[in-house]
Protein backbone atom coordinates (compact mmCIF):
# COMPACT_ATOMS: atom_id res chain seq x y z
CA UNK A 1 0.00 0.00 0.00
CA UNK A 2 1.15 3.08 -1.26
CA UNK A 3 1.40 6.29 1.79
CA UNK A 4 -1.04 8.11 0.02
CA UNK A 5 -3.17 5.14 -0.15
CA UNK A 6 -2.41 4.91 3.73
CA UNK A 7 -2.95 8.65 4.50
CA UNK A 8 -6.49 8.07 2.70
CA UNK A 9 -7.56 5.03 4.24
CA UNK A 10 -6.98 6.77 7.36
CA UNK A 11 -8.66 9.45 5.98
CA UNK A 12 -11.75 7.69 5.23
CA UNK A 13 -11.37 5.44 8.82
CA UNK A 14 -11.16 8.73 11.22
CA UNK A 15 -12.61 11.45 9.01
CA UNK A 16 -15.69 12.73 11.58
CA UNK A 17 -17.96 14.06 8.66
CA UNK A 18 -18.00 9.95 7.28
CA UNK A 19 -18.68 8.97 10.82
CA UNK A 20 -22.05 7.90 11.16
CA UNK A 21 -21.79 7.78 14.75
CA UNK A 22 -22.12 11.99 15.43
CA UNK A 23 -25.19 11.82 13.19
CA UNK A 24 -27.26 9.20 15.35
CA UNK A 25 -25.53 10.59 18.39
CA UNK A 26 -29.31 12.41 19.17
CA UNK A 27 -31.15 9.63 18.59
CA UNK A 28 -29.03 7.29 20.89
CA UNK A 29 -29.22 10.12 23.62
CA UNK A 30 -32.44 10.14 23.60
CA UNK A 31 -33.37 6.30 24.10
CA UNK A 32 -30.80 5.96 26.99
CA UNK A 33 -32.49 8.70 28.56
CA UNK A 34 -35.58 7.04 28.33
CA UNK A 35 -33.52 3.66 29.90
CA UNK A 36 -32.23 6.27 32.65
CA UNK A 37 -35.86 7.09 33.38
CA UNK A 38 -37.25 3.72 33.49
CA UNK A 39 -34.34 3.06 36.03
CA UNK A 40 -36.65 6.12 38.26
CA UNK A 41 -39.93 4.70 37.74
CA UNK A 42 -38.28 1.86 39.43
CA UNK A 43 -37.28 3.20 42.68
CA UNK A 44 -40.95 4.86 42.51
CA UNK A 45 -42.57 1.46 43.05
CA UNK A 46 -44.25 1.98 38.84
CA UNK A 47 -42.44 -0.22 36.47
CA UNK A 48 -44.24 -0.98 33.12
CA UNK A 49 -43.59 -4.83 32.47
CA UNK A 50 -43.24 -5.52 28.49
CA UNK A 51 -42.90 -9.59 27.48
CA UNK A 52 -39.61 -10.33 26.16
CA UNK A 53 -40.98 -12.34 23.91
CA UNK A 54 -42.90 -9.82 21.79
CA UNK A 55 -39.88 -7.57 21.60
CA UNK A 56 -37.87 -11.09 20.69
CA UNK A 57 -40.12 -11.18 17.45
CA UNK A 58 -40.20 -7.34 16.98
CA UNK A 59 -36.31 -7.42 16.84
CA UNK A 60 -36.36 -10.50 14.17
CA UNK A 61 -38.64 -8.85 12.00
CA UNK A 62 -36.64 -5.09 12.95
CA UNK A 63 -33.46 -6.84 11.47
CA UNK A 64 -34.81 -8.44 8.74
CA UNK A 65 -36.43 -5.15 7.81
CA UNK A 66 -33.05 -3.11 7.92
CA UNK A 67 -31.11 -5.88 6.04
CA UNK A 68 -34.08 -5.32 3.01
CA UNK A 69 -32.91 -2.08 3.70
CA UNK A 70 -28.88 -1.61 3.37
CA UNK A 71 -29.08 -4.16 0.73
CA UNK A 72 -31.84 -2.05 -0.99
CA UNK A 73 -29.20 1.05 -0.86
CA UNK A 74 -25.90 -1.17 -1.85
CA UNK A 75 -27.68 -2.48 -5.01
CA UNK A 76 -28.33 0.93 -5.89
CA UNK A 77 -25.04 2.00 -4.92
CA UNK A 78 -23.59 -1.22 -6.87
CA UNK A 79 -25.59 -0.76 -10.06
CA UNK A 80 -24.11 2.99 -10.13
CA UNK A 81 -20.95 1.57 -10.24
CA UNK A 82 -21.05 -1.19 -13.07
CA UNK A 83 -22.85 2.05 -15.09
CA UNK A 84 -20.23 4.08 -14.34
CA UNK A 85 -17.81 0.65 -15.11
CA UNK A 86 -19.50 0.45 -18.10
CA UNK A 87 -18.71 4.45 -19.48
CA UNK A 88 -14.95 3.84 -18.70
CA UNK A 89 -14.79 0.73 -20.87
CA UNK A 90 -17.02 1.98 -23.50
CA UNK A 91 -14.94 5.28 -23.37
CA UNK A 92 -11.72 3.97 -23.65
CA UNK A 93 -12.71 1.18 -26.45
CA UNK A 94 -14.49 4.04 -28.59
CA UNK A 95 -11.68 6.53 -28.21
CA UNK A 96 -9.32 3.84 -29.63
CA UNK A 97 -11.90 3.24 -32.77
CA UNK A 98 -11.55 6.80 -33.18
CA UNK A 99 -7.76 7.38 -33.47
CA UNK A 100 -7.76 4.05 -35.73
CA UNK A 101 -10.15 5.22 -37.99
CA UNK A 102 -10.02 8.92 -38.28
CA UNK A 103 -7.56 11.21 -39.45
CA UNK A 104 -5.82 13.01 -35.88
CA UNK A 105 -7.57 16.41 -35.81
CA UNK A 106 -10.88 14.32 -35.84
CA UNK A 107 -10.07 11.50 -33.96
CA UNK A 108 -8.73 14.74 -31.44
CA UNK A 109 -12.36 15.65 -30.88
CA UNK A 110 -13.66 12.89 -30.52
CA UNK A 111 -11.54 12.08 -27.85
CA UNK A 112 -12.22 15.37 -26.59
CA UNK A 113 -16.01 15.00 -26.82
CA UNK A 114 -15.90 12.10 -25.05
CA UNK A 115 -14.08 12.76 -22.13
CA UNK A 116 -16.82 16.19 -22.23
CA UNK A 117 -19.42 13.33 -21.69
CA UNK A 118 -17.86 11.96 -18.45
CA UNK A 119 -17.53 15.30 -16.88
CA UNK A 120 -21.29 16.40 -18.26
CA UNK A 121 -22.64 13.48 -17.06
CA UNK A 122 -20.95 13.41 -13.43
CA UNK A 123 -22.06 17.29 -13.10
CA UNK A 124 -26.13 16.44 -14.21
CA UNK A 125 -25.85 13.49 -11.33
CA UNK A 126 -25.01 15.50 -8.98
CA UNK A 127 -27.24 18.97 -9.91
CA UNK A 128 -24.70 20.84 -10.90
CA UNK A 129 -25.67 23.07 -13.71
CA UNK A 130 -22.60 24.24 -15.13
CA UNK A 131 -20.01 22.39 -16.78
CA UNK A 132 -16.72 23.92 -16.64
CA UNK A 133 -14.98 21.45 -17.95
CA UNK A 134 -16.39 22.14 -21.60
CA UNK A 135 -14.46 25.21 -21.84
CA UNK A 136 -10.81 23.53 -21.30
CA UNK A 137 -11.67 20.66 -23.69
CA UNK A 138 -13.84 21.71 -26.70
CA UNK A 139 -13.52 24.52 -29.01
CA UNK A 140 -15.50 27.60 -28.44
CA UNK A 141 -18.89 27.05 -30.58
CA UNK A 142 -18.81 23.44 -29.39
CA UNK A 143 -18.53 24.33 -25.86
CA UNK A 144 -21.41 27.24 -26.12
CA UNK A 145 -24.00 24.83 -27.86
CA UNK A 146 -23.73 21.89 -25.72
CA UNK A 147 -23.63 24.61 -22.77
CA UNK A 148 -26.77 25.90 -23.90
CA UNK A 149 -28.45 22.69 -24.20
CA UNK A 150 -31.03 21.68 -21.17
CA UNK A 151 -28.80 17.80 -20.81
CA UNK A 152 -25.55 18.70 -21.77
CA UNK A 153 -24.05 15.06 -21.23
CA UNK A 154 -26.50 13.95 -23.96
CA UNK A 155 -25.88 17.09 -26.64
CA UNK A 156 -22.40 15.41 -26.49
CA UNK A 157 -23.78 12.66 -27.52
CA UNK A 158 -25.37 13.92 -30.32
CA UNK A 159 -22.45 15.95 -31.04
CA UNK A 160 -20.40 13.20 -31.18
CA UNK A 161 -23.04 11.29 -33.08
CA UNK A 162 -22.86 14.07 -36.30
CA UNK A 163 -19.13 13.80 -36.33
CA UNK A 164 -19.38 10.11 -36.88
CA UNK A 165 -22.51 10.54 -39.29
CA UNK A 166 -20.21 13.34 -41.39
CA UNK A 167 -17.13 10.69 -41.90
CA UNK A 168 -19.23 8.42 -42.98
CA UNK A 169 -20.79 10.71 -45.97
CA UNK A 170 -17.67 12.15 -46.36
CA UNK A 171 -16.47 8.27 -46.97
CA UNK A 172 -13.95 9.52 -44.36
CA UNK A 173 -15.49 6.02 -42.16
CA UNK A 174 -17.08 3.31 -43.47
CA UNK A 175 -20.43 1.99 -42.56
CA UNK A 176 -19.36 -1.01 -40.73
CA UNK A 177 -17.09 0.91 -38.73
CA UNK A 178 -19.52 3.82 -37.90
CA UNK A 179 -22.44 1.14 -37.27
CA UNK A 180 -19.48 -0.01 -34.24
CA UNK A 181 -18.66 3.13 -32.94
CA UNK A 182 -22.00 4.49 -32.95
CA UNK A 183 -23.19 0.96 -30.83
CA UNK A 184 -20.48 2.50 -28.01
CA UNK A 185 -22.31 5.80 -28.23
CA UNK A 186 -25.76 4.07 -27.68
CA UNK A 187 -24.03 2.37 -24.66
CA UNK A 188 -23.12 5.30 -23.45
CA UNK A 189 -26.94 6.57 -24.10
CA UNK A 190 -28.20 3.66 -22.01
CA UNK A 191 -25.66 3.81 -19.09
CA UNK A 192 -26.47 7.61 -18.34
CA UNK A 193 -30.02 6.86 -18.42
CA UNK A 194 -29.60 3.81 -15.91
CA UNK A 195 -27.80 6.56 -13.52
CA UNK A 196 -31.04 8.61 -13.90
CA UNK A 197 -33.07 5.96 -13.32
CA UNK A 198 -31.25 4.78 -9.68
CA UNK A 199 -31.51 8.70 -9.00
CA UNK A 200 -35.06 9.47 -9.94
CA UNK A 201 -36.24 6.20 -8.19
CA UNK A 202 -35.70 6.38 -4.63
CA UNK A 203 -36.69 4.05 -2.24
CA UNK A 204 -40.57 4.27 -1.40
CA UNK A 205 -41.43 6.94 1.41
CA UNK A 206 -43.86 4.86 2.76
CA UNK A 207 -41.21 1.83 3.78
CA UNK A 208 -38.90 4.23 4.86
CA UNK A 209 -41.11 5.95 7.18
CA UNK A 210 -42.90 2.87 8.78
CA UNK A 211 -39.40 1.55 9.22
CA UNK A 212 -38.11 4.56 11.37
CA UNK A 213 -41.44 4.60 13.10
CA UNK A 214 -40.75 1.00 14.01
CA UNK A 215 -37.06 1.67 14.77
CA UNK A 216 -37.73 4.35 17.24
CA UNK A 217 -40.70 2.81 19.26
CA UNK A 218 -38.60 -0.51 19.69
CA UNK A 219 -35.27 1.54 20.61
CA UNK A 220 -37.99 3.46 23.05
CA UNK A 221 -39.62 0.99 24.92
CA UNK A 222 -36.65 -1.60 24.80
CA UNK A 223 -35.52 -0.28 28.17
CA UNK A 224 -38.43 -1.61 29.74
CA UNK A 225 -37.19 -5.64 28.79
CA UNK A 226 -33.68 -5.37 29.53
CA UNK A 227 -34.13 -3.47 33.20
CA UNK A 228 -33.29 -6.37 35.94
CA UNK A 229 -33.84 -5.17 39.28
CA UNK A 230 -30.47 -6.68 40.11
CA UNK A 231 -28.52 -4.79 37.77
CA UNK A 232 -30.62 -2.18 36.44
CA UNK A 233 -27.64 0.42 35.61
CA UNK A 234 -26.80 -2.12 32.55
CA UNK A 235 -30.37 -1.00 31.09
CA UNK A 236 -29.03 2.50 29.76
CA UNK A 237 -25.82 1.14 28.25
CA UNK A 238 -27.47 -1.88 26.64
CA UNK A 239 -29.78 0.07 24.95
CA UNK A 240 -27.49 2.94 23.81
CA UNK A 241 -25.49 0.03 22.31
CA UNK A 242 -28.39 -1.77 20.63
CA UNK A 243 -29.70 1.80 19.41
CA UNK A 244 -26.32 2.48 17.75
CA UNK A 245 -26.50 -0.92 15.86
CA UNK A 246 -30.25 -0.26 14.60
CA UNK A 247 -29.72 3.29 14.04
CA UNK A 248 -25.87 3.52 12.91
CA UNK A 249 -27.53 0.48 9.82
CA UNK A 250 -30.00 3.34 8.90
CA UNK A 251 -27.83 5.92 8.80
CA UNK A 252 -25.67 3.63 6.20
CA UNK A 253 -28.66 3.10 4.26
CA UNK A 254 -29.66 6.60 3.94
CA UNK A 255 -26.02 7.74 3.10
CA UNK A 256 -25.42 4.89 0.26
CA UNK A 257 -29.28 5.37 -1.07
CA UNK A 258 -27.81 8.03 -3.68
CA UNK A 259 -24.47 6.75 -5.52
CA UNK A 260 -23.71 9.95 -7.33
CA UNK A 261 -23.78 12.45 -4.44
CA UNK A 262 -20.43 14.39 -3.68
CA UNK A 263 -19.77 12.94 -0.22
CA UNK A 264 -17.19 10.83 1.04
CA UNK A 265 -19.53 7.76 1.00
CA UNK A 266 -20.22 7.96 -2.85
CA UNK A 267 -18.68 7.08 -5.67
CA UNK A 268 -15.76 8.82 -6.44
CA UNK A 269 -17.01 10.25 -9.70
CA UNK A 270 -14.16 13.11 -9.73
CA UNK A 271 -11.31 10.19 -10.02
CA UNK A 272 -13.12 8.42 -12.67
CA UNK A 273 -13.57 11.23 -14.46
CA UNK A 274 -9.95 12.16 -14.24
CA UNK A 275 -9.00 8.08 -15.32
CA UNK A 276 -11.06 8.64 -18.43
CA UNK A 277 -9.60 12.20 -19.11
CA UNK A 278 -6.39 10.79 -19.09
CA UNK A 279 -7.30 7.38 -20.97
CA UNK A 280 -8.43 8.85 -23.78
CA UNK A 281 -6.96 11.99 -24.38
CA UNK A 282 -3.87 10.58 -23.60
CA UNK A 283 -4.00 8.03 -26.64
CA UNK A 284 -5.82 10.23 -29.56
Amino acid sequence: MSSYDRRNWVRQVFYLRGWALPLILPKVIVVSLVAALVNRLEVFGWLPELPVTYFTVAGLALSLLLAFRVNASYDRFWEGRKAWGAIVNRSRNLARQLATALPQDEARRGAALITAFAHATRRQLRRETAVPELAKLLSAADAASIAAAPRPALAVLAALGCLLATARHERRLDSIDESRMEADVAHLTDQIGICERIQSTPIPIAFVVYLRHLLIGYCIGLPMVLHQPSNSSAAPLGTALIACVFFGLDRIAIEIEDPFEATIHGLDLDGICARIETDVLGGS
